[in-house]
């Protein structure tokens, strides 16, 4: 059997996003042990709106075999 990890930046009182979506909160000046975990996964699963917001802060994370970004809208494809 495989663990299952849960890799989140979160606010002290535990919102993952702030009013309308935003992230503007999060510390961009580190990855905070993000490559780190990467590294450490079979398979990485992330929402569309996380997926988008990642494409924005390294755009070789569409590149990875092993990621699945989930999504509800129609037709949506991965780059």
């Amino acid at each position: 059997m495989r663990d299952v990890s849960y890799f989140v930046a979160c606010s002290l009182d535990g919102m993952i996003a702030g009013p309308n979506d935003a992230i503007d909160w999060l510390f961009t000046d580190d990855d905070y042990g993000f490559a780190e975990f990467y590294r450490s996964v079979d398979c990485l699963v992330m929402g569309r709106k996380t997926f988008d917001a990642a494409l924005s802060f390294d755009p070789s994370v569409s590149q990875s075999s092993s990621l699945v970004p989930l999504h509800s809208t129609a037709g949506f494809q991965s780059a």
